[in-house]
C-alpha cells in the first residue's frame, strides 16, 4: 500500500471535502500554484510520493534552499502531467503573478452581457464571469477584501463598478478575468 499523502495544509490526508486537494484535471498554472501553496514541512512526502527524484538529491535542495526545492517540485510534477514546455510558462506565470507582482500574460476575457458600457453590481460581475459560484460568496470575498479591480481594493461588498472595456478583476491570488463591453473589443480568434 502507499502511504497517505497530505493535503496543502500539511495536517489532513487529501481530500476535496478537507478543501486541501491538488487536482490533476486542471491547468498547468493552477496546479503548479496549489503545489507551491504545499506547507514546507510536507516537502519530503511530496517529493518521495509523486516523483522520481533521487531522496538524496531532494533533501539537499529541501535543506539549503526551500522555496527553490518547492518551485522544483512544482516543475517536475507539472512536467509528468502536462510536459516540460508547459511547466516551465506555469513557472514563468507563477512568478510573474507572485514574485514580480504583474499581471499574467494570458488573462481570460469575460464579454459583458448586453455589449454596453454601464454600472454593474460587482458580485454580479464576478457571478456571471465565475470568479465565483454565487453572489453571496461574492460579497463574502469581497468583504474580505479579496476582490481587486484594476489594482485596487473593493471592500465594499455592495460596490457597483463603472465598467470600461478591458478592466482586470481580480479574485484572491490566482483568479483574474478582463472585462469586455462589446464584441468589437475582442481581439481577433
Amino acid at each position: 500500500t502507499m502511504p497517505i499523502l497530505v493535503g496543502t495544509d500539511g495536517v489532513q490526508k487529501m481530500s476535496k471535502t478537507y478543501g486541501n486537494h491538488i487536482p490533476i484535471e486542471t491547468s498547468p498554472a493552477d496546479l503548479y500554484g496549489k503545489i507551491m501553496s504545499v506547507v514546507d514541512q510536507v516537502m519530503e512526502d511530496y517529493f518521495a510520493i509523486l516523483t522520481r527524484v533521487k531522496k538524496e538529491d531532494y533533501q539537499e535542495k529541501i535543506k539549503s534552499d526551500p522555496r527553490g526545492a518547492k518551485a522544483y517540485l512544482a516543475r517536475e510534477i507539472v512536467s509528468e502531467y502536462f510536459g516540460e514546455a508547459a511547466a516551465k510558462q506555469a513557472e514563468k506565470e507563477f512568478n510573474q503573478v507572485f514574485r514580480d507582482q504583474k499581471l499574467p500574460d494570458n488573462i481570460p476575457e469575460f464579454l459583458l452581457p448586453e455589449n454596453q458600457e454601464g454600472t454593474w453590481s460587482l458580485s454580479r460581475i464576478l457571478v456571471l464571469a465565475g470568479l465565483t459560484p454565487s453572489a453571496s460568496e461574492a460579497r463574502r470575498l469581497i468583504s474580505q477584501k479579496a476582490v481587486e479591480v484594476e489594482g485596487k481594493v473593493i471592500t465594499d461588498p455592495w460596490a457597483r463598478l463603472s465598467v470600461k472595456d478591458g478592466q482586470v478583476v481580480r479574485v484572491g491570488k490566482r483568479r483574474f478575468v478582463r472585462l469586455r463591453v462589446n464584441q468589437d473589443s475582442l481581439p481577433p480568434k
